[in-house]
């Protein structure tokens, strides 16, 4: 319920990334303090491009939470070029 009440915009495709077809998904974990700021992030399980894992990254590190207890989290962040 955390998570879904959470502010987490969609990681931005990075145009070289987009140019070269470049497309995967970026397995990050991170952990969210009692104010719900992302306070750590890392790449889990990458994808092949590590343009993709760097943008997956600084994109979790963007994303906020409602306050609440410390958590933890998994989550996959897909590439795909629509």
């Amino acid at each position: 319920a955390r998570f879904a009440a959470g502010v987490t915009p969609e990681a931005p495709y990075p145009p070289y990334s987009k140019r070269n077809r470049q497309e995967g998904t970026v397995v990050v974990e991170f952990a969210v303090d009692g104010g719900g700021r992302v306070t750590a992030v890392f790449v889990k399980t990458p994808c092949r491009w590590p343009l993709l894992n760097q943008t997956a990254v600084r994109t979790v590190y963007g994303w906020s939470f409602p306050p609440g207890p410390f958590m933890t989290l998994e989550v996959p962040i897909i590439f795909k070029i629509q």
